[in-house]
């Protein structure tokens, strides 16, 4: 049985206590300065970043948009929302959002998908149209604008994946801010200015035709192509 501590029992340092009271007693200018040197560089660190986490935030947080999309009489498209194993037939207008995917079902289905942006006046807030045919499995990646819109100058980001069919796509940047739009495809990822185009995907090759506009296409392999107004182009996936 042990007996209780004293109150005057010694416990003892341990050896990180011991160094850190020995540097102190030998020069406690230098640990001083080490201090606030320490506190300086966070002071400055934070002086910094703060200020550029704040801009950033400004300039890039997005904010959700949806795209009306409207199919033809007796057009029927089966609707996949993100995280969901089950397919919605869909026969009327509605709304589409960013991780939705489109399929359409037989040769005769067709369907607009319009673009819409919030900030242009009522009757102008459609900027750009993608028309889908038969065969069509579309995904949209992102539809977003900038969370601060008066603060930011970024574009209206638009992006979608064609894993298969054809697709008619007319952009057309608003008074507000510029649209960007980017098309992804099993063979690599197209960007659209202003125009309209007509884009085929098939299984060996992703076919380009430039109706008014320009497109770049980037390749899976990163080799870029630029298509003007009158040309097309295609990828395949060895070139």
């Amino acid at each position: 049985m042990t007996s209780p501590r004293q109150a005057d029992d010694v416990i003892p340092a341990t050896p990180w206590g011991n160094s850190l009271r020995g540097r102190w007693q030998e020069s406690p200018e230098r640990v001083a300065w080490f201090v606030i040197v320490i506190s300086f560089a966070i002071f400055v660190i934070l002086l910094v970043s703060i200020p550029m986490g704040i801009q950033y935030t400004i300039r890039y947080l997005p904010a959700e948009q949806t795209a009306q999309f409207v199919p033809a009489d007796s057009s029927v498209f089966l609707l996949q929302p993100p995280k969901s194993a089950e397919k919605i037939a869909v026969t009327t207008e509605r709304n589409l959002s960013a991780g939705d995917r489109i399929e359409a079902t037989s040769e005769s289905t067709q369907g607009i998908l319009n673009l819409v942006n919030d900030e242009e006046p009522t009757d102008e807030q459609v900027v750009g149209s993608l028309h889908i045919y038969s065969g069509t499995k579309l995904e949209i990646v992102r539809l977003s604008r900038p969370f601060f819109k008066t603060w930011s100058s970024e574009p209206y980001q638009v992006a979608f994946r064609l894993d298969s069919g054809q697709a008619r796509v007319f952009t057309n940047s608003g008074n507000a801010r510029p649209l960007s739009v980017a098309l992804e495809t099993p063979h690599g990822t197209v960007h659209l200015s202003s125009g309209s185009y007509q884009i085929s995907v098939e299984a060996e090759r992703t076919d380009v035709t430039v109706i008014d506009g320009q497109a770049q296409l980037i390749h899976a392999k990163e080799q870029t192509v630029v298509v003007d107004a009158g040309q097309r182009a295609w990828m395949t996936a060895d070139m």
